[in-house]
Parts: C-alpha cells; structure tokens; sequence
C-alpha cells in the first residue's frame, strides 16, 4: 500500500507539472523575455528525462532571471521533491529545501493550488501528518468533486490517529467514486488496522 501511495503521489506530481508549465508561460510578464522561458524550457526537458541535478540548474537559472516567479520556485521544489522520491535513501535531504521552495511559491503567489497540493504532499511524506490534513483540508474547498483528494485526507488523517475525519473522507470519496479500486484498497487497509 505505502509503495502505491509513493507510486500514485509521484504521478499526480508529474501531471501537475505539465499542466502547470503552460500556465506559467501564460503569467510571465513580457519583461522576462525569452531567456526566462528557455531556462523553463530546458529545466522542463531535463525534469521529463529524470535529470534532476540539470533540471534545477535551469529552474534556479530561471528564478534568477526572474526572482518573483512563483512558477520557478515551484518547479525547483517540485524536482526536489521527484529527486528524493527517487533516490529516497541518499536524497531525502531534498525534501526540506523542497519545503522552503514551495512555502516561497505560496509567498508570491498564494492561490498556486498546485503548490499548495505539494507543500501537503511533503508535509506527508516527511510524517507530518497532521500539518498534511490541514493541507489537503484548505484544498478541498477548491477541488470539492476531487475523490483521489478525498482518498489523500483519509490516509493523512488514519496516519495522524483521526479517524472520524479518515473515516468521513472515505465516505465522501465513496460518494464521489464508488468503484474505484484505489479508495477500496486504502479502506481495507484503514479499517484493517483498527
């Protein structure tokens, strides 16, 4: 189960990041130029190749282009957290700085779902459980029809020993997706553990 949930968070993160990446180029002011969106560019065909270390060179190169870019902080948080997933036992160091990055997206930009999203996704996979709830709480006000949200309160909040509230967030995923394999899997987990 703990090997689907990394599995299923590194998907949702990737998607987030294509589909963040088009908004970005929407936000830039014209100012920028067009240095700002080749070093997003290249970060962004680094990021798809899994070369993280490159990748954050041209996102930090990005930012340093253009320092209130929330975009940028995000996607070099964004492939700090991808890099520790995916070497987890030498870079899970990454993860903190990852922190910082996406607390400085949410400071320039504070409506940057997708960072709010990833700022939870870390607090969780640092064992912040509780911190990761409250998270995903603020987000479900925005994503109300989103069930995989609602699957994401149910494990942080069974992790942080609450559950009545991991219990009301299956049932709302329940409401949302019946069948879904994924809310049926983490509910057998749940209620088995009781």
């Amino acid at each position: 189960m703990k090997k689907f949930i990394f599995v299923l968070a590194a998907a949702i993160a990737t998607i987030m990041f294509f589909n963040s990446y088009s908004s970005a180029m929407e936000m830039a002011p014209t100012g920028w130029g067009k240095d700002f969106s080749d070093a997003v560019s290249q970060g962004d065909a680094y990021f798809v190749k899994c070369e993280y270390a490159r990748a954050l060179e041209s996102y930090e190169h990005a930012e340093e282009l253009a320092p209130h870019a929330a975009q940028a902080s995000y996607k070099i948080a964004l492939t700090m957290y991808r890099w520790g997933n995916d070497i987890q036992a030498r870079r899970e160091d990454l993860w903190p700085l990852a922190i910082k990055k996406v607390e400085r997206t949410l400071y320039l930009d504070p409506t940057f779902a997708d960072a709010v999203f990833l700022l939870g996704v870390l607090r969780y996979r640092m064992g912040d459980f509780k911190s990761a709830v409250q998270i995903y709480k603020s987000i479900s006000e925005i994503r109300q029809g989103d069930p995989d949200l609602y699957m994401d309160i149910a494990v942080a909040a069974w992790r942080a020993g609450d559950m009545k509230l991991s219990s009301a967030a299956l049932e709302r995923a329940r409401a949302l997706t019946p069948s879904s394999t994924r809310l049926h899997s983490i509910a057998r987990e749940i209620f088995s553990s009781r």
